[in-house]
C-alpha cells in the first residue's frame, strides 16, 4: 500500500506547510507557530449591513510556519433571507482589513436560503511593502487575524449569516439554527 508520499510527492515549489480544517464550535486547535489557538463558537445569527463586518466564527489568529510563501483561507458559511431578493458582498479579511482581489458577490431572488464560500490567498515575500488590501506582506511572524468579512447590498436586499432557518422539514429556532462556519487555512512554501 505505501504511504501518502509515495503517491504524492512533496518538496515542490507549493509544498504544504501546515493545513487546518475544522467548524468553528469553540475548540482548541494546536498550530505549528502559534500553539493552541481557541476557535469561536458562535451562538446566534448575525443580520447585515451596509457596512462589512467580521463574520462570527470566522475569526482565527494565526502566524504560519517559517518558511512560508502563500496562505489560503477559506470560510464556508450559510445564509438567510431577510428580503425576498437578497444580495450579499463577501471577502477574505486580516485583521479586520478587506482584500480586494477576493471581493465576491451573491445575488439571489426568491432563494430564501444557501451557502456561500469565501477563499483568498495572502502572499508573503520579503521583496513586497506591506499592502493588506492587495494580499501581501513582507513578513508574517505575528499573530494576525483571518476571517470572512460580508455585507449586504442594501437595506432592500438584507440576508442574514450563519443561519440555517429550514433544516430537517421545519424551521428551526435557537441554537439549532446557528450554522457554525467552517474553516480551511492552509500554509504553502
Amino acid at each position: 500500500m505505501g504511504n501518502l508520499t509515495d503517491h504524492f510527492a512533496g518538496g515542490g515549489d507549493n509544498s504544504i506547510l501546515e493545513f487546518i480544517k475544522f467548524r468553528a464550535d469553540g475548540r482548541v486547535i494546536t498550530t505549528l507557530a502559534n500553539g493552541d489557538v481557541t476557535t469561536e463558537n458562535p451562538t446566534s445569527t448575525t443580520h447585515a449591513t451596509t457596512s462589512y463586518q467580521n463574520l462570527p466564527g470566522s475569526n482565527f489568529s494565526y502566524i504560519p510556519p517559517s518558511g512560508t510563501k502563500y496562505v489560503t483561507y477559506k470560510c464556508l458559511s450559510s445564509y438567510y433571507y431577510q428580503d425576498a431578493t437578497n444580495i450579499g458582498h463577501y471577502c477574505v479579511g486580516l485583521d479586520s482589513t478587506n482584500i480586494n482581489h477576493t471581493k465576491m458577490t451573491w445575488y439571489k431572488t426568491n432563494n430564501y436560503m444557501g451557502q456561500w464560500i469565501t477563499e483568498g490567498t495572502i502572499e508573503i515575500d520579503s521583496s513586497f511593502t506591506d499592502s493588506i488590501a492587495d494580499g501581501q506582506l513582507s513578513s508574517w511572524t505575528t499573530a494576525k487575524t483571518l476571517q470572512c468579512r460580508f455585507r449586504e447590498y442594501s437595506s432592500s436586499y438584507e440576508l442574514v449569516a450563519n443561519d440555517r432557518y429550514y433544516l430537517d422539514g421545519t424551521g428551526q429556532s435557537g441554537e439549532n439554527r446557528v450554522f457554525k462556519p467552517i474553516i480551511e487555512i492552509i500554509a504553502h512554501k
